[in-house]
C-alpha cells in the first residue's frame, strides 16, 4: 500500500480494486471503499510500518514513464509470504528487453513483467509500452528490505523501488 494513503483524512474513503493473482486482471465486483482510518487500524494491529521509495534518478526516468507498487498482500497459504505487484511503464522508445528482479536477504527472484494493463494503456495512449506493463511476485519472504531492479542483457541493474517493512517495536 503507498504511503501516500496515510497521508488522507481518516474520514477519506480508498476505492478498492481486486485483481487475479495471476493474469494481473481486475475482478469485477461489488467492492466498498474503505476509510483510512480503517487502514491505520489495520497496520496497527499487525505491528508493521511500510514504507515504499521510488528512484527518480534521471538514469531511471529516462527509461521509465511511470511506476507504482499497487498490491501488496500476504498469502497465508504460502507460509505467510509476500504478494507485490504494481506497473512499471517503460518510455515509449524503450524496448522491452528489460527483466524486473526482486533482491531481499533471502536473495533474488524473478518478477513476472509485461502483463496486460488497459489502465495505463488509456492513461498513456502514445506509449505502446502502457498497453502491457504490469508486473507480479509470489512468494516473497517477507524481510525488512525488498528491492526491485531493473536489469538488461548486458547484467546491469538499476534500482527502481524500495519497500521496507518495520515493527514499530523496533522504532520505539
Amino acid at each position: 500500500m503507498p504511503k501516500s494513503i496515510l497521508k488522507n483524512p481518516d474520514d477519506a474513503e480508498i476505492d478498492i480494486k481486486v485483481e487475479h493473482a495471476r493474469t494481473g486482471y481486475v475482478v469485477s465486483g461489488n467492492y466498498r471503499p474503505i476509510k483510512v482510518k480503517d487502514i491505520r487500524k489495520q497496520l496497527s494491529r499487525l505491528g508493521l510500518i511500510l514504507s515504499i521509495k521510488y528512484n527518480t534518478d534521471k538514469s531511471v526516468s529516462s527509461l521509465i514513464e511511470f511506476m507504482t507498487v499497487d498490491t501488496l498482500s500476504v498469502d497465508l497459504l504460502k507460509n505467510e509470504t509476500l504478494r507485490i505487484g504494481g506497473v512499471v511503464v517503460l518510455r515509449k522508445d524503450v524496448a522491452q528487453e528489460y527483466r524486473l528482479v526482486l533482491k531481499n536477504s533471502h536473495g533474488e527472484k524473478e518478477v513476472q513483467w509485461f502483463f496486460p494493463s488497459p489502465e495505463y494503456g488509456n492513461k498513456y495512449p502514445d506509449n505502446p509500452n502502457a498497453q502491457r506493463a504490469r508486473f507480479n511476485v509470489e512468494g516473497v519472504e517477507i524481510d525488512k528490505e525488498n528491492m526491485i531492479y531493473l536489469y538488461n542483457d548486458e547484467g546491469n541493474k538499476i534500482p527502481l523501488i524500495y519497500i521496507f517493512f518495520d515493527t514499530k517495536e523496533h522504532l520505539s
